[in-house]
């Protein structure tokens, strides 16, 4: 399939998420409980989100995931207890729109890889996922994903 890979730059936007340490067979019991979790807080102190829910990979240990489960905010906020304020710095980003189950995704990703290689991009920080619908809402066949991950030129290219 031919994905729609671009560059974009994006501006840094604060948020509010929980880091922890998951495999991947345990990682949509633990996304929902962090969103929930995060949710529950915002409406606390009446704040609201500002996009979708990501989700941001650290590494790609399947067992032993470092994933950042949260939401972009309109402005910045204090964190409490695990939840924690931050951003998501401004820069340069490969984005891409995927369709379709989450458990597909694996052959978008190595193309993408491939494809930042191929333009003299390296990766430069953690890859994010947005979730623009939910299991909930559609098929997971209509499920749509925005792919956001920082790039930077090549050293002495």
């Amino acid at each position: 399939m031919a994905w729609n890979f671009e560059v974009k730059d994006l501006a840094s936007r604060p948020t509010l998420s929980k880091r922890l340490m998951t495999s991947v067979t345990q990682l949509p019991q633990v996304i929902g409980t962090a969103y929930m979790d995060i949710c529950n807080y915002l409406a606390q102190i009446g704040e609201m989100v500002a996009e979708e829910p990501y989700v941001a990979y650290h590494n790609m240990d399947m067992a032993n995931l470092d994933a950042e489960i949260g939401f972009t905010l309109a402005h910045p906020v204090t964190g409490q207890g695990e939840m924690k304020a931050s951003e998501i710095q401004a820069g340069q980003f490969v984005t891409c729109l995927y369709k379709g189950k989450y458990s597909d995704m694996e052959p978008m990703y190595g193309e993408l890889v491939q494809w930042i290689a191929s333009n003299n991009l390296e990766p430069a920080g953690a890859c994010s996922e947005f979730y623009l619908n939910s299991p909930d809402e559609v098929p997971e066949s209509e499920l749509l994903t925005r792919i956001e991950w920082p790039v930077r030129r090549k050293s002495g290219v």
